[in-house]
């Protein structure tokens, strides 16, 4: 008998030195080619990989490092990620699953008796970020009339709102790979979005012609030894179109919001505390006498950003940033209320 399912791999992207590779992405490309046995035996292994990322990543990462007094303080560093974003370490505070399929969130609730967890979510920063970047119109139109990018990318390719994010993202960045009606989605948002297929372009030109490229903020990215492809386009295409966004919305709005709701929050003398910040979020842990207290100085610290990005960086944001506010007992448990 031969042992397995008597597969081979049908090309050198699949092979690793004890056989085919068993990374997630393979993994998965493999389920969709397969059926019964083999595809029941991929899909387990998927799950299997999963869950034991789960339990030694997040919830051994969380047991290992919360001290006896049961509270939890992970390393946040500035000068690690290539966009400019906080990181985190010991354990990574800012990659813990969404949603309840893997509700390690639940664990972390209020050091204060009664008190709450409070979530603070910019609403699609990434895309008003690449629209303010590139000043595109269509976008800004968009913006101005409450469409919802995330809502419109999922209706076009069939899929849940959640799901749908990567792939507005996607083209952001200069992705246009994937099944045949997502690469029509990339291709129709970007005849949609002219302004920033072209600021795409103008990144390139400007990482090309002087391994630089700049943001209003002044923060600025170094590409060595970028080349000009047949087509046109450069090497490192997709870095190039990817960190400014990156950077703008999450190492540069992200912490002037933080920044401000930090300093109201000591101007009050209030007990509360920013307890993490993940991509475009804010997390914060409220005393019970406190949480009306804490909305207001929230909403307040993330309308004050463009007037920081001002004062700050003479840059003047021409697109509306918005947010909504979520809380509960715990990080998982949590319900809008703003």
């Amino acid at each position: 008998k031969i042992a397995g399912f008597n597969q081979s791999p049908k090309s050198s992207n699949e092979i690793a030195e004890g056989g085919f590779k068993t990374d997630r992405l393979t993994l998965i490309k493999l389920a969709s080619r397969s059926d019964g046995q083999l595809k029941e035996f991929i899909e387990t292994i998927i799950r299997f990989n999963a869950i034991d990322t789960y339990l030694h990543t997040f919830v051994m990462g969380i047991k290992s490092f919360t001290n006896r007094s049961s509270l939890l303080h992970p390393k946040f560093m500035q000068c690690v990620t290539s966009t400019g974003r906080l990181s985190s370490r010991d354990p990574n505070f800012q990659n813990q699953p969404r949603g309840k399929t893997f509700p390690i969130r639940k664990v972390v609730n209020s050091r204060f008796n009664n008190g709450k967890i409070i979530e603070i979510d910019f609403a699609q920063l990434e895309f008003r970020t690449a629209v303010y970047l590139a000043q595109d119109k269509q976008g800004m139109e968009d913006i101005k009339n409450k469409i919802d990018v995330h809502q419109y990318t999922a209706d076009i390719i069939g899929c849940d709102r959640q799901t749908a994010k990567a792939h507005t993202f996607k083209p952001l960045y200069g992705g246009m790979m994937g099944k045949k009606k997502e690469r029509e989605y990339y291709e129709k948002f970007l005849k949609k979005y002219k302004q920033i297929a072209e600021w795409h372009k103008y990144l390139q030109d400007r990482a090309y012609k002087t391994n630089m490229v700049k943001l209003p903020s002044g923060r600025e990215y170094y590409f060595p030894n970028v080349y000009r492809r047949k087509d046109g386009s450069t090497t490192q295409a997709t870095a190039i179109k990817n960190y400014p966004v990156q950077g703008f919305a999450t190492a540069d709005i992200v912490p002037i919001a933080c920044i401000n709701v930090w300093e109201l929050l000591r101007k009050r003398n209030l007990k509360s505390l920013i307890i993490n910040t993940v991509h475009d979020s804010v997390i914060l842990d409220v005393h019970p006498d406190e949480i009306h207290h804490a909305i207001s100085i929230i909403k307040t610290g993330f309308a004050n950003v463009k007037d920081q990005l001002l004062h700050r960086y003479d840059c003047e944001l021409n697109v509306p940033l918005d947010f909504e506010i979520k809380k509960g007992v715990n990080w998982l448990d949590l319900s809008t209320v703003i």
